[in-house]
């Protein structure tokens, strides 16, 4: 970023005005509701309805924009900053004027891709409502952000020099968490409101206790879920144990054949979760698994989002099996197996290029 040492002094001031209850550049829901038009978006079928509500996470939307608070660590708080003025107050869509021809690493790249990094690290679900905020609040936030975020995603695949590291530092940045889990319960219900009329039409979604937080520092323990209901509306029962908890879905369709036209970078399943024919997982398995928020709904007061494996990272997921992790798609190295504290070595290495800019 051309003028580093400005940003971050203006950003200071503005976090000590807002933060001080001075500041008048933040949208406000402060009431706990948000205006927003129930039959346009029933229309659009974006209105939560409890009738075909799947395994959606219930959320209340935030109050504040951005939700800053004094516990951030500075460089979120910074990254925050910089990133809603440029949704507010570029209208012409300059800082992106270029994009297209980014095809090496560049400052403004490297800078974009570290501080969204941060902020989504930091806590996703809060990231992802401040997507979902903005983008209704479109008379006041003029930037596309989820288009934004898809750029860089784009322009991250495409200008990484080191061309071995580029799938593997594209699957750290892409998704929203990267977990170290083992799969104590799967349950499952049929696609709703219409199912496939082809293959497998069931969602499955997985209870599993998390072992080790790669990324995504914050995320909601299965007991702090508002809607944690079986598919016959009772309440669930987790085992009790010495480890965080989460839950997450995925679709036999998670593994899929791509088509002619698709340039996709995996061209391999892996037999662990094959079994039956499309994706699934088992239960007692370990896995590294890749997780992005997805499929949001709406109401007044609450946002309701779905968080599932992402095939754009690493294929979902990869295998632990003994201790070693699997990578049949050779994308974090030319091994097929690594012993889980070497992956996670490897991992931290690429991880700490994304935060510096180092690549």
């Amino acid at each position: 970023m051309g003028d580093k040492r400005t940003m971050r002094t203006t950003a200071l001031v503005i976090v000590l005005l807002l933060l001080s209850g001075v500041g008048t550049l933040v949208a406000q829901n402060e009431s706990g509701r948000r205006m927003i038009n129930k039959e346009r978006f029933q229309e659009m079928k974006y209105w939560y309805d409890s009738t075909t509500a799947m395994y959606q996470h219930q959320y209340p939307i935030l109050r504040t924009l951005p939700q800053l608070n004094t516990t951030m660590p500075y460089d979120v708080l910074l990254s925050y900053i910089y990133l809603d003025s440029i949704a507010r107050f570029d209208t012409k869509g300059q800082t992106f004027d270029h994009s297209e021809a980014w095809r090496t690493m560049n400052d403004t790249l490297k800078g974009m891709l570290q501080y969204m990094y941060r902020m989504v690290d930091y806590n996703p679900k809060i990231f992802t409502q401040y997507l979902i905020e903005t983008s209704l609040k479109s008379s006041k936030y003029k930037a596309d952000l989820y288009g934004i975020m898809v750029n860089l995603r784009r322009d991250m695949l495409r200008a990484v020099p080191n061309r071995t590291e580029a799938r593997a530092l594209y699957s750290i940045f892409y998704p929203d968490y990267i977990l170290r889990v083992r799969v104590n319960r799967i349950d499952s219900m049929i696609l709703k409101p219409t199912p496939l009329s082809q293959g497998n039409p069931y969602v499955y979604r997985v209870t599993a206790d998390v072992l080790d937080t790669l990324k995504g520092q914050t995320f909601s323990d299965c007991n702090e879920q508002a809607i944690l209901r079986n598919t016959d509306n009772k309440p669930m029962v987790l085992a009790e144990g010495r480890y965080s908890c989460i839950q997450f879905q995925y679709m036999a369709a998670n593994y899929f054949q791509p088509s002619m036209t698709m340039e996709w970078p995996y061209a391999n399943r892996d037999e662990a979760f094959s079994k039956r024919g499309g994706f699934s997982m088992e239960v007692g398995q370990e896995a590294v698994v890749f997780l992005t928020y997805q499929d949001q709904r709406y109401d007044s007061a609450y946002d309701y989002i779905e968080l599932g494996l992402e095939p754009q990272a690493s294929y979902n997921a990869l295998p632990i099996i003994d201790g070693k992790v699997r990578d049949v798609n050779g994308i974090w190295s030319d091994q097929p197996m690594m012993e889980y504290a070497e992956w996670r070595s490897r991992f931290m290495g690429l991880r700490e290029k994304i935060l510096t800019g180092s690549y």
